[in-house]
């Protein structure tokens, strides 16, 4: 009899590591009934049998985190990605670092031919060997891929195998042996079979280098091919592990082939984490119809005491779907067999506006929960904060929020973004004095207009206002999907940044308290309309208001704002308040500039371009406001002390854990301050128990 672990959705309160009578034990997320869970080997193609293994670091007999190479095996597969069978242990040898495993596709299978294959990191060794189980219960017959030496004075780990059904390949990377700190170099190894023969592994050469991407002490790859429906060619993917942090990233880019020298290698477009929040050592596998499927490792945010308290210690995410959603970007979406597990519906609140203020949505209480909110952002202030609440009480709560506050002494704190680029919506850029991104930083704070910014400490070439080579400072007016650049860029957002702050979710003093942040964009017009529906538009509460638009928008006197008008109004008299609400009023308008033209009355001239602001004695200016609402939409999975948060369909994803010490922390409240917020739906539903008997 097997243990089915059932991967669910919740919304849940938690609960305090150190307090016995709490349960903060993962309900829909993979871990062990005792022990410590670690990072996952998912296997990388499948054969006919639509199952999908998940082979896992773990410590059966302690919480603690073993030593390299002293860790357990564990082993779970899925017919559904939401259902799980733990299997028997699968006999790597003992001291086995890491390593990948990949099933035998169909046309690949003889009677004597193995079901899977595993290639590990044995004893400062690369040995393969073979499963021949339907469920790969047990793997055997391991020996040296001697021909997988690495270079002089470096040392290989974390090798990953799979096979186009064809050739099978290797990816190992090789680190200096003497300094720690120095960027790995992946090699690829390919063979046509999996003869352990010297002869039959061709070293097909340096496939990528951490040194051109200054990325230290990285490691722990895996690698695949993602469908890109953007493009008539699919993307290659690799997914990277920084040692140093944590944190695990993707890497989008393009094998090419070099037909003279017969060998791969990878170069890398874009790239960002795989999750802003507490996630790291991710690995993928593929469905039955192609599509890649990404599990991480969750680790815990308490004290070894609580740890120890609780019995167990870390968990896998839910699994994720990595899809193109526009050029060179991945979102790691819920997988859908997820959602299966909903059990019953809890209800809906439909088009409410929150003003300044709270509102506790009572029939949302439970440990066990999904929600699902998506809300406007119709009209806010210089200093705004929304979002919602959950595992929440009068003290305890854990906030998933869209904030910013330009000030300047909050603008210079906000987050930074190393080797990232926010592409796009330039309005100004200009030489800087000296290489500092914070001067880039603060220059966007002092304009009214900046939404976000983009520093290089070279302009690769040149451009109006920055000779190639110098600093240079771009100023945007709307924040784009980040994508990580080889150019050493730094990029920050000053008026919208997405945020898990566990900060208040426990009165426990053992309790790590965090705040994860990403950067964030709101939904383009494709995205809004597959999420909200097509009448998005109209369902918007601002929409027709008559009074949306009085106020909307600082006013800027004695100053212009150049550029051409796309559209001019002669007013009756000198009435700012009136052209400014014209601007409001029109789809189009971006900006607006009024004088009193003598002769001609009044004229309000309506932009499409925001300039930036010009001092110009008599006029009187001001940009467009918010009434294109920024759309949010919010899936929250809350599994007792884990809190997973996907943003806009998997843009952006966030983890967190937290121990709530209060029985009644269990509700979800939403929140408005400094601002009008539509929530167009929030609903949710039970989940399902993580465990059942099979």
């Amino acid at each position: 009899m097997g243990v089915k672990v059932v991967l669910g959705l919740l919304l849940a309160l938690a609960t305090s590591c150190l307090a016995a009578s709490f349960d903060y034990r993962p309900r829909y997320h993979v871990t062990l009934p005792k022990g410590w869970t670690g990072a996952p080997r998912p296997n990388y193609l499948l054969g006919t049998t639509n199952q999908y293994h998940v082979f896992f670091e773990c410590n059966v007999n302690s919480t603690d985190i073993p030593s390299a190479g002293k860790a357990d095996w564990c082993h779970v597969h899925s017919e559904d990605f939401a259902h799980w069978v733990v299997d028997p242990t699968p006999g790597f040898p003992s001291d086995t670092v890491s390593g990948s495993i990949t099933e035998m596709p169909i046309d690949l299978r003889s009677s004597v031919s193995p079901l899977g294959v595993a290639v590990l990191n044995w004893k400062d060794k690369i040995v393969l060997g073979t499963s021949m189980e339907e469920h790969l219960e047990k793997f055997s017959n391991f020996t040296e891929l001697s021909v997988l030496k690495p270079p002089s004075n470096m040392t290989l780990a974390d090798p990953f195998i799979w096979t186009d059904g064809k050739k099978f390949y290797i990816l190992v990377s090789a680190r200096s042996s003497s300094d720690s700190t120095h960027a790995s170099t992946v090699l690829l190894y390919e063979s046509t079979s999996l003869s352990r023969s010297p002869s039959a592994w061709k070293q097909n050469g340096t496939f990528w280098s951490g040194v051109k991407y200054d990325m230290p002490n990285s490691g722990f790859f895996s690698y695949f091919t993602v469908q890109d429906p953007t493009s008539t060619d699919d993307k290659q993917c690799m997914l990277m592990t920084d040692m140093t942090s944590g944190l695990s990233l993707w890497m989008l880019g393009k094998a090419n082939f070099n037909e003279s020298k017969g060998i791969y290698n990878f170069s890398t477009t874009s790239s960002s984490p795989v999750d802003y929040g507490s996630v790291s050592m991710a690995s993928v596998m593929h469905d039955a119809i192609g599509r890649s499927i990404v599990i991480g490792a969750i680790s815990e945010s308490c004290s070894d005491s609580m740890i120890e308290e609780n019995g167990f210690s870390g968990a896998l995410t839910l699994p994720r779907v990595a899809k193109v959603v526009i050029a060179d970007v991945l979102a790691f979406p819920p997988a859908p067999g997820v959602n299966s597990l909903r059990g019953l519906y809890l209800g809906s609140y439909d088009d409410i506006q929150v003003v300044n203020g709270t509102l506790d949505m009572n029939a949302f209480r439970g440990n066990q929960l999904l929600v699902h909110a998506q809300l406007s952002l119709s009209a806010a202030g210089s200093q705004f904060e929304t979002g919602i609440n959950v595992l929440s009480s009068e003290k305890e709560y854990t906030t998933i929020s869209i904030k910013t506050d330009p000030t300047e002494q909050l603008c210079q704190s906000g987050p930074r973004w190393a080797y990232t680029d926010l592409p796009g919506h330039d309005y100004y850029h200009f030489k800087m004095d000296k290489a500092d991104p914070k001067e880039c930083q603060l220059a966007c704070c002092n304009d009214v207009t900046c939404r976000a910014w983009t520093f290089t400490p070279s302009q690769p070439a040149a451009a109006t206002s920055c000779p190639k080579g110098f600093p240079c400072c771009y100023l945007k007016s709307d924040i784009a999907i980040p994508k990580i650049s080889t150019q050493n860029l730094t990029s920050g957002t000053t008026q919208a940044v997405l945020s898990l702050s566990t900060e208040h979710s426990s009165l426990s003093p053992d309790a790590q308290k965090t705040v994860f942040t990403a950067p964030f964009s709101g939904l383009n017009v494709g995205d809004r309309a597959e999420l909200f529906g097509e009448d998005y538009e109209n369902r918007r509460p601002d929409v027709g208001d008559k009074n949306f638009c009085n106020g909307q928008g600082d006013i800027e006197i004695d100053m212009d704002r150049p550029g051409l008008a796309y559209k001019v109004y002669v007013l009756e008299e000198l009435d700012p308040a009136k052209c400014r609400e014209y601007c409001c009023r029109d789809k189009g308008c971006k900006a607006w500039s009024i004088q009193n033209a003598t002769g001609t009355g009044v004229l309000c001239a309506l932009k499409n371009k925001v300039e930036p602001a010009a001092k110009a004695a008599g006029y009187i200016s001001g940009i467009g406001t918010s009434k294109f609402s920024i759309a949010v939409d919010l899936q929250i999975y809350i599994d007792h002390s884990i809190v997973e948060v996907f943003v806009n369909n998997g843009q952006s994803v966030l983890t967190a854990r937290a121990y709530p010490t209060n029985p009644d922390s269990i509700g979800v409240r939403l929140f408005a301050t400094n601002s009008k917020v539509s929530f167009l739906k929030v609903e949710a539903w039970e989940m399902g128990s993580i465990v059942q008997e099979s």
